[in-house]
């Protein structure tokens, strides 16, 4: 899972936002102080992402630092939008495919010191296959 900060998760609900051009009209993720496409630097709007997308590729991470869970899933996620992210996937690794749809889900992970939203990818339902 990506642990996140308060300007890349917004909204109710949670969503990941990113920031559109409006001069290209890219979008890019995370936001950034200009358009990566175009070089424009006032011309850009922060927007929600629809959080759906289709996994580009991915490795199985079988191996890991003290107190992480082995095996899990790293993807490159193709968003709707056009953005192409890295993140968890929140699956069985032998479930996981290329060109499998998936969708962006939040969870608040709690220490003693405080608390933090993260997001990772999980396979979506059926029924958001089509795009």
């Amino acid at each position: 899972m990506t642990a996140i900060g308060g300007d890349l998760i917004g909204g109710d609900p949670l969503a990941l936002v990113g920031a559109r051009c409006k001069a290209c009209e890219n979008f890019s993720f995370p936001p950034r102080a200009f358009c990566p496409a175009c070089f424009s630097a006032d011309k850009l709007e922060r927007r929600p992402l629809r959080g759906e997308g289709t996994v580009f590729t991915f490795t199985v991470v079988r191996q890991a630092p003290a107190g992480h869970a082995v095996p899990y899933v790293l993807a490159f996620v193709d968003l709707h939008e056009g953005v192409r992210i890295m993140a968890q996937v929140r699956a069985e690794p032998e479930a996981v495919h290329i060109g499998m749809k998936v969708r962006a889900a939040f969870y608040i992970r709690t220490t003693d010191a405080s608390s933090m939203a993260i997001y990772a990818f999980e396979p979506a339902p059926a029924s958001m296959g089509a795009s």
